[in-house]
C-alpha cells in the first residue's frame, strides 16, 4: 500500500515546501551555509554517496534504523544521555570554560540550592540585610531567592553529596538528548529520532546552556519526561503512569510555570482524547491520580508564597519585580515611574535602568510585533538550530509533523510558546531553549521524508542515503572541526573570573569579610555579592558583603566582632579585582569604637 506520503500530489506539495524551505535559509538564514570545512565534508560525503554500493549499504543500514524495537529505542537512549555530558564536559575543558557560576540568574539558583539542601526555601531576615542585598535575591520581608524551586530541589541531592555545582547540568542535559532520542523514534521513526538527538547536540545554545546553572535545563528535561510518560499512560491509560503524570506536571510548575503550562496544556488535551469513549467513573479516577502527583508541588508553592510574600497567590517572583523590577509583568501596559518601591544597590538601580527599561518602555503592541517579526523571531530560528542551513528542512518537517494528532499537539507548545513570550517584556536568547527538541525533531522529520517524496526504489535509496548529509554537515560544525565555535559567551565577564581568583588565593585556614564597592567603571551584570556557599553569609569561609562607606561598614565589623572575631577583612579593588587586607574585623570594630 501506498504511503499517503508519497501519493504524486504529497510529492509536488513536498517538493514546492522545500523550496519554501531554500527561501526560509535566504531570507531569515541570510543565505549562510556555514564554514568552508562544512560544506567540504557535506560535498564529500554527497560525492561519496554517489557510488551505487556505498549508497546501497548506507540505505540498507538506515532503514533498518527506521524501526528499532521498544527495547532497542530504551537501550540507545540510556546510551546517548550517558555518552552526552561526557562529550559536553570533554568540549568544556577544550574550549576552557571556567565552570564558574558567573550569571545572576545562575548565582540566585545555586543559593536558592544550597538552601534547600539544608530544607530551607527561606530564612529570616539577615541583621545586616543592606550588605547582602544582590540581584533576584529578597533580603525583605526574608531572605530568599526569587524564583521558583523546582531547580533547587532537583539539584539538592548534589550538594548532600558534595559534587560540584555543574555535574547535575550536565546529567540533566544527557537525560534530555536520551529522551528526545526516545520520544522522536517513537513518534516518527529511528532515523529522525538519531536526528533529532545530534541536532540538539549540535546547536551552540544547547552545549552553552548545558553548562549553566539555569532552569530551563530541569524545564526542559520535566516536560521532555512529561512527554514520555504520556506515551507509556496511552495504551493502557495505566493509573500508575496517570500518577506519574501528575508528579511531572507539578514538578515542572515548581521549574518555569509559564512554559509548564504551555506543555501540560497538550499533554492534557492528548489525554482528553484518549480518553473521549471510556466512562465517567474512569475520567474520574484518571484525573484524581494526576491531581493526587501534582498537588504536594502545588501545596509547596502556595507554602513558599505565604511565608515569603505573605499571600498565597503573590510569588517571591512577582514580589522581587515589584520591589526591584517594576513593569516586568505580563501583558501591556503603561510603562511605570523609574522608581524603587524599595531602596536598593546602586548597581540593581542602574541595571534596571539601563538595562531592562528600555525593553518595557518599548513593549507596545505596535513595536513588540515589529520587533518579533524582524529581530526575535527570525534570531529565535537561528538559535534553536544547529545552523541557519538547517531551516531549509523545517517546511517540510512541519509538514511530516502535522500528519499525526500526537506530534500536531507538540505544535500548540511552540503556537503558546510565541504568544506568552510576546506578552512578555524582556526576551533573552536562553529562553528558547526548551524548544530545541521541537526544531530539531522538525529538521530531522524533515530529512527522514525526503526519500518518501520519490517514486522509484532507486531515488528512494538516493534519497534514504542523502538523509545523513545533514547529519554530517552539523558535525563539521562541532568546536572539535570548527574551533571557531565558542559555546561560552562569558569570556565578556572578565572581572568576575578574576574576583574568584583572587578570593581561591586566601589562606583556607582563614575565614574573611571581603566588602566590594561599586563605582560606575563596573559592569552591573559582573555582580560577585553573592554568599552561596551557605544558607546564611554568616556561615560562608568567606563572607561577601557591599563597602556601604565607613559609617556602615562600622555596623558589619562590630556585628562580626561580637559573633566572630577571628575573621580577616578585606577591600575588593574594583575592577582591578585585587583585594587589600584591612585587618582583623575585632582591630576594625576597636578602631571605630575608638575614633568615636
Amino acid at each position: 500500500m501506498m504511503h499517503p506520503l508519497v501519493t504524486p500530489m504529497a510529492r509536488v506539495a513536498g517538493g514546492g515546501l522545500f523550496i519554501v524551505g531554500i527561501q526560509l535559509w535566504l531570507i531569515i538564514g541570510r543565505g549562510y551555509w556555514g564554514t568552508n570545512v562544512q560544506v567540504l565534508i557535506a560535498v564529500l560525503a554527497g560525492l561519496l554517496l554517489a557510488v551505487p554500493l556505498v549508497r546501497r549499504t548506507l540505505s540498507q543500514w538506515l532503514d533498518a534504523v527506521r524501526s528499532p524495537s521498544p527495547a532497542v529505542r530504551t537501550r540507545v537512549a540510556v546510551a546517548i544521555a550517558m555518552v552526552v555530558p561526557v562529550y559536553l564536559y570533554v568540549t568544556a575543558i577544550q574550549q576552557g570554560r571556567p565552570f564558574l557560576l558567573m550569571f545572576h540568574d545562575e548565582l540566585q539558583f545555586r543559593l536558592q540550592t544550597v538552601m534547600a539542601a539544608h530544607g530551607h526555601l527561606w530564612l529570616p531576615t539577615h541583621p545586616l540585610a543592606d550588605f547582602f542585598d544582590t540581584f533576584y535575591v529578597l533580603n525583605q520581608p526574608v531572605y530568599a531567592a526569587q524564583s521558583f524551586p523546582g531547580l533547587a530541589i532537583l539539584y539538592a541531592p548534589t550538594v548532600w553529596i558534595g559534587l560540584p555545582w555543574w555535574i547535575a547540568p550536565l546529567i540533566v542535559a544527557g537525560m534530555i538528548v536520551g529522551l528526545s532520542y526516545r520520544i522522536v523514534s517513537e513518534l516518527i521513526d529511528g532515523l529522525a529520532g538519531g536526528l533529532c538527538a545530534l541536532f540538539v547536540v549540535c546547536t551552540p545554545e544547547f552545549r552553552r546552556i548545558a553548562l549553566m546553572n539555569l532552569a530551563q535545563g530541569p524545564m526542559l528535561l520535566s516536560v521532555l519526561a512529561l512527554a514520555y510518560a504520556y506515551l507509556r499512560w496511552r495504551p493502557a491509560k495505566s493509573q500508575a503512569w496517570a500518577l506519574l503524570i501528575g508528579v511531572l506536571a507539578g514538578w515542572s510548575l515548581l521549574i518555569r510555570p509559564a512554559d509548564a503550562l504551555l506543555f501540560i496544556g497538550p499533554v492534557g488535551l492528548a489525554m482528553a482524547g484518549g480518553m473521549r469513549h471510556h466512562r465517567a467513573t474512569t475520567w474520574c479516577r484518571q484525573v484524581a491520580y494526576v491531581t493526587l502527583g501534582a498537588v504536594p508541588f502545588i501545596l509547596l508553592q502556595l507554602s513558599c508564597n505565604f511565608h515569603v510574600t505573605g499571600s498565597i497567590t503573590k510569588t517571591p517572583f512577582a514580589l522581587y519585580n515589584d520591589m526591584y523590577q517594576p513593569g516586568l509583568e505580563m501583558g501591556f501596559r503603561d510603562a511605570p515611574a523609574a522608581r524603587f518601591p524599595v531602596e536598593t544597590v546602586e548597581q540593581k538601580k542602574q541595571f534596571y535602568l539601563c538595562w531592562m527599561r528600555p525593553f518595557i518602555d518599548a513593549h507596545t503592541p505596535a513595536a513588540v510585533f515589529d520587533t518579533w517579526r524582524t529581530t526575535i523571531g527570525p534570531g529565535l530560528l537561528n538559535d534553536v538550530l544547529p545552523s541557519p542551513a538547517l531551516l531549509i528542512l523545517l517546511p517540510l518537517g512541519l509538514w511530516a509533523m502535522l500528519q499525526s494528532a500526537r506530534t500536531r499537539l507538540i505544535l500548540l507548545s511552540v503556537a503558546g510558546f510565541v504568544i506568552v513570550y510576546v506578552l512578555y517584556p524582556i526576551w533573552v536568547p536562553h529562553y528558547a531553549f526548551v524548544l530545541i527538541p521541537i526544531f530539531a525533531t522538525m529538521a530531522g522529520a524533515g530529512a527522514a521524508m525526503l526519500p518518501r517524496l520519490f517514486a522509484t526504489e532507486r531515488a528512494r535509496s538516493l534519497a534514504t542515503a542523502v538523509c545523513v548529509v545533514p547529519g554530517v554537515y552539523v558535525m563539521a560544525g562541532l568546536p572539535q572541526i570548527n574551533r571557531l565555535a565558542i559555546d561560552d559567551f562569558f569570556f565578556r565577564y572578565p572581572e568576575i573570573r578574576q574576583i574568584e581568583k583572587s578570593l581561591n588565593a586566601l589562606p583556607k585556614t582563614e575565614r574573611a569579610i571581603v566588602l566590594f564597592q561599586y563605582t560606575p567603571a563596573v559592569e552591573p551584570a559582573q555582580e560577585p555579592v553573592y554568599n552561596i556557599d551557605a544558607p546564611n553569609p554568616d556561615d560562608c569561609r568567606i563572607v561577601r558583603a557591599h563597602d556601604l562607606g565607613e559609617a556602615k561598614n562600622q555596623q558589619l565589623f562590630a556585628y562580626y566582632a561580637r559573633r566572630q572575631p577571628d575573621r580577616v577583612v578585606y577591600r575588593c579593588i574594583r575592577p582591578s579585582s585585587k583585594l587589600d587586607r584591612l585587618g582583623s574585623v575585632n582591630t576594625l570594630a576597636e578602631q571605630s569604637t575608638g575614633q568615636k
